[in-house]
């Protein structure tokens, strides 16, 4: 039977991988995702979804499967494994949620340097990534002073990121640290071009 993942609404996410594909790609893409799980295009300009039992597990079977197959690894610019997901209504709706999310894990940003990077798709003119970034920021600032340990916003060289991938009404978060994004590099984080976004974005 053919794997399928059922479609979402603004309680549930069928989803938790986002990867984006080079120009033309979507077959190769397709194919090495869907090694681990249901893989689909969706309506956004070269943006897969995929649904896999581990998201955690997964970034390493990944990684040595795109070592294996480097013509099909090279269709894919980007895959973001989510540990959470949620549907959501409206932008409100959508700060509460990732808020909730991310107060779960201040233990894990306590006392250290963290960055946050929203990628949207959808919601255009509704959701801001600057403003959902900034928000972030705060929460999880907040959330750490609770307990003594503030962490600190960092716009170059985090120990830990949040990163936070939506899709139409459906949203995923995962947290990595600086060595698991060196490590599985397909995550995309770009350290330079992060932390000039970042810095363009405080002073706008």
């Amino acid at each position: 039977m053919k794997p399928s993942i059922a479609p979402g609404t603004a309680e549930v996410c069928p989803w938790n991988v986002v990867a984006s594909v080079r120009g033309g790609e979507f077959p190769n893409g397709i194919s090495l995702l869907g090694r681990f799980g249901a893989a689909f295009r969706t309506g956004f300009y070269n943006v897969l979804v995929a649904k896999v039992a581990d998201p955690r597990a997964f970034v390493e079977d990944l990684r040595r499967e795109m070592a294996r197959r480097p013509e099909e690894a090279a269709s894919l610019h980007r895959v973001s494994p989510l540990t959470r997901t949620f549907g959501f209504r409206t932008p409100t709706e959508f700060r509460e949620k990732a808020a909730a999310i991310a107060c779960e894990w201040a233990g894990r940003v306590e006392g250290k340097r963290f960055g946050v990077n929203l990628r949207r798709r959808g919601f255009k003119g509704l959701l801001r990534a600057p403003d959902e970034e900034r928000h972030l920021r705060s929460v999880l600032v907040e959330a750490t002073e609770k307990v003594g340990r503030p962490a600190k916003p960092a716009f170059g060289n985090p120990e830990v990121i949040v990163l936070v991938e939506t899709v139409g009404n459906q949203a995923g978060m995962a947290l990595w640290t600086r060595g698991e994004l060196e490590r599985y590099t397909f995550l995309g984080w770009s350290e330079a071009g992060k932390r000039k976004s970042e810095v363009e974005r405080m002073v706008s």
